[in-house]
């Protein structure tokens, strides 16, 4: 007996093929119009999980074009670039009338450190080195400017002045510190949970530190966002690498975003059901699927080079980009 698939009129398979086409194009211009998203956060997200892994510098006219699939206009890119150049991320030359453009050490430093935990699949929360912040002497609006930053980061509030945060590296804590210019009122300490204490009542502590609950609604609001995206996508044979592109942004954007505010708090603690749990795993497998296209697309609208490109750094930024979620091939 023939299976639906072999049964169906093929201008019905063609018709069923199109909707699926069609899902994800309606998925990226609903998405786009309904965040409004900051473009210069945006930008950010492009040069480190698009720009960041060729290793090579490019020309500011195709990466104009190439914001433009995310819907951001050729003002709004160079007012960007300049600013990053004048933050040092940004490295510019001059080839005739062309301006092309390279990432510095520093900013892929910051790449580095701003997206590992995204690109990891491995439950980096452990109980016995998280990253501990006491402050001291500081003025009214300080202590009112460092209660509000810190909560953006994930950090929890232990008592007044006292600011703890289980994954955020110290490297980044310390940059954090320094651009809210309280970096002489602070003291870095590394702390942790003994394993003496129960389950129970680390559980306990947890709960008190975060809202717990409105971290699992976010994480949940989250993979009813992207899940019958993901689902959609598999079923498809080819995916246009331009909107690849966007929806791997999108993807890496959104998510970022979530485990700033969303700490990655012990799974050993919070158990497999944890929310964040699925959507590591969801984020991995979406992010493999839009891989390959997104990737070519970027390379082929980053083409222009312009100067000598370090071999030895597209090499190390190759490998690094394979790496992510455990490995893309």
């Amino acid at each position: 007996m023939p299976n639906k698939q072999q049964s169906m009129p093929a201008a019905g398979r063609t018709a069923k093929a199109a909707r699926r086409r069609g899902y994800h194009e309606q998925w990226i211009d609903r998405t786009l119009k309904s965040r409004n998203y900051n473009a210069s956060s945006l930008l950010l997200t492009v040069l480190g999980d698009s720009v960041a892994p060729l290793g090579r510098a490019f020309w500011l006219g195709d990466f104009i074009r190439l914001m433009a699939s995310l819907g951001v206009n050729e003002r709004l890119v160079r007012t960007a670039v300049f600013r990053l150049g004048k933050d040092s991320w940004l490295d510019s030359t001059r080839a005739g009338r062309q301006s092309f453009y390279e990432l510095t050490q520093e900013a892929y430093d910051g790449f580095d450190d701003a997206f590992d935990r995204v690109y990891s699949l491995d439950d980096r929360s452990g109980i016995n080195d998280w990253c501990m912040i006491v402050t001291s002497d500081l003025s009214q609006g300080g202590r009112k400017r460092a209660l509000r930053e810190f909560a953006k980061a994930g950090f929890a509030r232990l008592s007044p002045g006292t600011y703890i945060h289980p994954t955020i590296d110290f490297h980044s804590a310390d940059l954090q510190l320094k651009k809210l210019g309280i970096r002489d009122h602070c003291l870095l300490m590394r702390a942790g949970l003994h394993p003496l204490n129960s389950p129970q009542i680390m559980k306990q502590h947890l709960t008190q530190w975060w809202n717990l609950e409105a971290i699992e609604k976010d994480y949940a609001a989250f993979r009813n966002a992207f899940e019958p995206l993901f689902q959609n996508l598999r079923r498809l044979k080819s995916i246009s690498g331009e909107r690849a592109f966007v929806m791997r942004t999108i993807l890496v954007h959104d998510y970022r975003q979530l485990t700033i505010a969303s700490p990655q708090l012990p799974t050993d603690l919070l158990g497999r059901s944890w929310g964040g749990v699925n959507a590591r795993n969801l984020v991995g497998n979406l992010y493999r699927l839009l891989s390959d296209p997104a990737a070519a697309h970027v390379d082929k609208v980053l083409a222009k080079t312009g100067g000598v490109d370090s071999e030895d750094r597209k090499k190390a930024e190759r490998l690094k980009y394979l790496s992510r979620f455990g490995g893309l091939i």
